[in-house]
């Protein structure tokens, strides 16, 4: 189970918490397939609690897609 950071920690960081957890879930999986680690430091060792820390200190991001572009 992940602690820290919690979802609470995170919820200012996006518009939804499923796209926290989509965001995770990409880069975390770029972390498994040998992607760059962001961080200095981090305080877990998963890559899904990599990501989680990264998005808590604001390194990485998402850009919403116009819903006028889906075609």
């Amino acid at each position: 189970m992940i602690s820290r950071p919690s979802l609470n920690d995170l919820k200012d960081k996006a518009d939804s918490p499923f796209t926290i957890v989509i965001m995770a879930a990409r880069r975390a999986r770029n972390l498994n397939e040998g992607g760059r680690e962001l961080l200095s430091e981090y305080r877990g060792k998963k890559p899904v609690s990599k990501s989680l820390e990264e998005i808590e200190a604001e390194v990485i991001s998402y850009e919403k897609n116009n819903p006028n572009s889906v075609k």
